[in-house]
């Protein structure tokens, strides 16, 4: 029950960073496909980052390097899976969700280098700094609400889907 909890609080907070990234930017933007408050990607980037945070612990390395490397990996993958939901959110929708086309480093319309360097420093931060601190908040979540919270996202998901 963890990792559900896990992903809908990411999910949640995902929908939270971009909606105000929107506000801070003052554009009327709705950064997820779904129409709870809960944007995917984020909560499928979770657990990117968990898996190579895991995988880099592995190596036992001295901790700069350890954090550099763990930045550089988590950045490649988070790109990656940033890609993958692109791709498939223009298939679906035929929109493109986030356009990097006007950055200066872009390398395909979902990808560029600046969000790439965003997302190691953003993956390193979290992993590093606020999720040894946010896993005890998680885990106190109630089961009931999750089960609520999580019958509304396959309600939503499956809605997604049929239309």
């Amino acid at each position: 029950m963890y990792y559900v909890k896990l992903y809908l609080v990411f999910c949640f907070i995902g929908f939270m960073f971009e909606s105000l990234g929107a506000i801070f930017l003052g554009t009327n933007f709705n950064s997820s496909v779904l129409y709870g408050p809960w944007t995917t990607v984020y909560g499928l980037g979770i657990f990117l980052m968990l898996f190579v945070f895991k995988l880099v612990k592995k190596f036992k390395l001295k901790k700069w390097f350890e954090i550099g490397l763990y930045f550089f990996l988590s950045a490649l993958a988070l790109t990656f899976l940033e890609y993958i939901c692109g791709l498939f959110i223009f298939e679906r929708m035929h929109v493109i969700y986030w356009n990097y086309q006007n950055m200066t480093f872009q390398y395909n319309d979902f990808n560029c280098l600046e969000a790439t360097l965003f997302w190691g420093i953003a993956s390193t931060i979290i992993m590093y700094l606020i999720y040894p601190h946010l896993k005890k908040l998680i885990a106190k979540i109630p089961n009931f609400v999750i089960i609520i919270l999580g019958i509304l996202y396959l309600i939503d998901v499956v809605y997604f889907f049929l239309n």
